[in-house]
């Protein structure tokens, strides 16, 4: 599954990349997060509760920051596999563009849904972690 998209932020590059690199923030702006540790600054450990076709589904994994150019890049990786890529720029305006590629295989309880079930609810994920940042970046 291939998801990509832009937001714009009024907020400058270096307070969305900092946003983006804040457990506590993190915690607050993924959906159904119940907790999340960093044991580095490179690295955040969650475990996330969701429905996903009325079905509970509970995840804990590790993501790791990687590629990490400050302020303008960084990928997201599980166990040497890329998750996401995501990249900032500044806009005319002061503003961010933040540009991010998800791409994943389904496996599990996920790919007996299939894609076409799973898209539409990670977009509606993905749009509600930036309307939370939004709100939190104020």
């Amino acid at each position: 599954m291939r998801i990509e998209g832009q937001e714009n932020f009024s907020s400058k590059p270096g307070v969305i990349w900092e946003a983006l690199h804040d457990a506590e923030t993190l915690k607050a702006c993924i959906p159904g997060c119940k907790e999340i540790e960093q044991p580095r600054k490179t690295s955040v450990k969650a475990t996330v509760e969701r429905k996903i076709a009325l079905m509970p589904f509970t995840v804990s994994t590790q993501v790791d920051f990687v590629d990490r150019v400050p302020f303008q890049s960084f990928a997201l990786a599980r166990k040497d596999s890329k998750l996401a890529t995501v990249q900032m720029e500044k806009t005319a305006e002061g503003g961010t563009a933040l540009k991010y590629v998800l791409e994943t295989e389904l496996g599990g309880a996920a790919a007996k849904l299939g894609q076409s079930a799973i898209e539409p609810m990670a977009r509606s994920i993905l749009t509600e972690f930036f309307t939370n940042l939004r709100a939190r970046l104020g």
